[in-house]
């Protein structure tokens, strides 16, 4: 299987573009090196990636078209323990081996610290510095709720507070076919606080959440719903409406989902494309 990973140079270009009207000619393409699955991409501190997270467990970082793709980072702390681990995780497409090698999906650099917090599907919340390496979990339930099915996130440039969604309290990366035939909503939408180490669950009942994404102001977050099809928004910080009412915070206190509304305004960049074949 060969997979490629496709990303845009300039997106104002691509919806203005006067060539090719499929607006494709600014792309580059990237083989990544034996493994599937480019769940995510992010770009550090200083600019300089794509950094991927894929089906094995690790997360690669490009270094350019000469040097290619180098390992960054892994989930599982057994990969560098035991050396079976290294040998059976490496290049798999295994979904059996996901507990084990762990699965990253998430992405985000805070810019602040350069430390790259990462969301596994198996092992929840994680965070490795700028160097790489084996990365340290910082959280794997919330209110005694194991993470099932970690999914997203994004992180406040200003305080540093990750959001992330858990897709399932019942379901696995592994098993989201059951997810979909039992159309399971018991996805969540979670924020963790650095300073105090605290989770703190700000949605339940989420028909598998998806996607996160602050707004530039970091006074509100969306929320991709995959099972419904829409995308949520939730206010982070005290608003008041065209009429003066006020519009409650998220804050895991008493929230509803008269919080939220079903985005119209934009533009939103929502979908990120991938291309695989045999």
């Amino acid at each position: 299987m060969v997979c490629f990973l496709f990303f845009f140079v300039s997106l104002d270009c691509i919806s203005c573009s006067t060539g090719n009207q499929d607006g494709l000619e600014n792309y580059f393409q990237l083989a990544l090196p034996a493994v599937v699955g480019p769940e995510s991409i992010a770009f550090d501190c200083n600019g300089k990636g794509p950094y991927v997270s894929v089906s094995d467990g690790r997360i690669l970082k490009w270094q350019g078209a000469k040097l290619g793709w180098i390992e960054f980072s892994v989930s599982s702390p057994q990969r560098q323990d035991l050396k079976p681990y290294r040998q059976i995780c490496d290049g798999s497409t295994n979904t059996k081996l996901e507990p084990v090698c762990g699965r990253p999906l998430g992405l985000k650099f805070n810019p602040a610290t350069c430390d790259l917090y990462i969301a596994d599907a198996y092992y929840g919340l994680l965070v490795v510095g700028p160097e790489g390496g084996v990365a340290t979990q910082l959280a794997a339930s919330a209110e005694g709720v194991p993470f099932r099915f970690m999914n997203a996130l994004d992180v406040d440039s200003r305080t540093g507070v990750v959001y992330f969604t858990d897709s399932s309290i019942y379901f696995q990366r592994r098993e989201y076919l059951r997810a979909i035939i039992n159309a399971d909503k018991t996805g969540r939408l979670m924020k963790y606080d650095p300073n105090s180490k605290k989770v703190t669950v700000l949605h339940r009942g989420l028909a598998f959440p998806n996607g996160v994404a602050l707004s530039k102001d970091n006074s509100f977050i969306l929320v991709a719903e995959s099972f419904t099809m829409r995308i949520l928004k939730f206010y982070l910080v005290v608003r008041l409406t065209s009429g003066g009412k006020v519009v409650r915070v998220l804050d895991g206190n008493g929230g509803s989902a008269l919080d939220s509304s079903v985005v119209s305004e934009g533009p939103w960049d929502v979908a990120f494309l991938h291309y695989c074949k045999d």
